[in-house]
């Protein structure tokens, strides 16, 4: 009887070592497969989407130089109003901390965690009020946005609007709506939220174009501008209301380079 249990837990014990090495074995052709899907054919070699890239703005009227840090590392030194990092720096995919400070100081305006994903292209902005008063809603923070960097066909200009303005002390900052002047504008985008985006293409040349008070037709800002074919803006609106010299509401267009 002894013999006998000896022998079946024998057994037992080859059994399941024997399907261990049936699931690894099936573990690797499966994983074999999977390289020769990716491959595309017998010989071929995958290849990794690329790295994300990422740029950093100030679009902040009554900040003073800001430093934008990813994870430890600085990577916009002190950012005056209406500048940029000069170009989109291509990093790692991953998780990131993102934080803004006043230049060369321990002073945080804000910080956000983020994902930053292969193959995508990110602006980082500051957007708000270092000095907001009792209206949390109007503070500096920081607005992660996708930008769709593909080339743009034909005569048309491809233009990312940023909605950066602020009312004046003790109002409250609407939407805007961001078009060519007149009631019956041949480019409109409507209610665009303060420290959001929206897309509009507009045809390539000199164009007019204002910021209103969504739906209304109060104005706050207005500029002129001429856009080049195929090109890629960000458009800023920017500044306070009613305010003057650098703090003053404007539109600001920065070119952005195609991938």
């Amino acid at each position: 009887m002894r013999l006998m249990l000896q022998v079946q837990n024998w057994y037992r014990k080859r059994l399941m070592s024997t399907l261990s090495v049936m699931r690894t074995a099936a573990a690797v052709l499966c994983l074999s497969a999977i390289g020769l899907v990716l491959s595309g054919c017998p010989g071929g070699s995958s290849q990794a989407a690329p790295d994300p890239t990422i740029r950093f703005f100030n679009a902040s009227p009554d900040s003073g130089p800001l430093d934008f840090f990813l994870d430890e590392d600085l990577e916009g030194a002190a950012l005056a109003f209406l500048s940029s990092t000069a170009g989109f720096k291509s990093i790692e995919s991953g998780p990131y901390d993102i934080g803004v400070f006043d230049a060369g100081t321990q002073n945080n305006h804000d910080a956000i965690f983020v994902n930053l994903n292969r193959d995508k292209h990110y602006l980082v902005s500051s957007i708000g009020l270092v000095n907001f008063g009792t209206e949390a809603e109007k503070r500096l923070r920081l607005v992660l946005t996708e930008i769709n960097r593909n080339a743009v066909n034909g005569n048309v200009a491809r233009l990312i609007i940023f909605h950066a303005f602020a009312r004046e002390t003790g109002f409250q900052t609407p939407a805007i709506d961001f078009q060519n002047p007149g009631d019956n504008p041949q480019f409109k985008v409507e209610n665009i939220a303060f420290a959001s985006s929206k897309t509009l293409d507009v045809d390539a040349g000199t164009h007019d174009f204002e910021a209103r008070r969504n739906e209304s037709e109060h104005v706050y800002a207005t500029v002129n501008v001429t856009l080049g074919a195929g090109k890629i803006y960000a458009v800023f609106v920017t500044g306070i209301e009613n305010g003057t010299g650098a703090l003053a509401p404007q539109i600001v267009f920065v070119e952005i380079a195609p991938k």
